[in-house]
């Protein structure tokens, strides 16, 4: 079973502990707030479970929304055709493509 849909079990499972009383109010009122920060931490990792950077897409987001391998976006990115500037990337790191650079990529995968 993912874990998601493990943390989603025991999330329906705390609610409907709380719908019948089960736990005490304070106790229901923690649990909203813990649920709250998880669907934080939920969203800021992505499907490997590696924290994202936030303020960009990733090679892999772009992959699937062209129907492109996310090594053949990386690989252009290493070495772009389009006759355009190098991106900027630090070696070893995680690609987070801001929207310009995000616009180049969908441009040309797009033709």
């Amino acid at each position: 079973m993912s874990t998601a849909k493990r943390l989603q079990e025991i999330r329906e499972e705390t609610a409907a502990r709380a719908m019948r009383a089960d736990m005490t109010d304070e106790m229901a009122e923690a649990m909203r707030g813990i649920w709250a920060a998880l669907e934080e931490i939920a969203a800021a990792v992505d499907s490997r479970g590696r924290a994202s950077s936030g303020d960009g897409i990733t090679p892999r987001e772009l992959g699937r929304e062209l129907g492109q391998p996310d090594r053949r976006i990386r690989a252009f990115l290493r070495e772009p055709d389009d006759g355009g500037p190098a991106f900027t990337h630090t070696k070893h790191k995680h690609w987070s493509l801001g929207p310009e650079d995000a616009d180049r990529v969908r441009k040309r995968f797009s033709s």
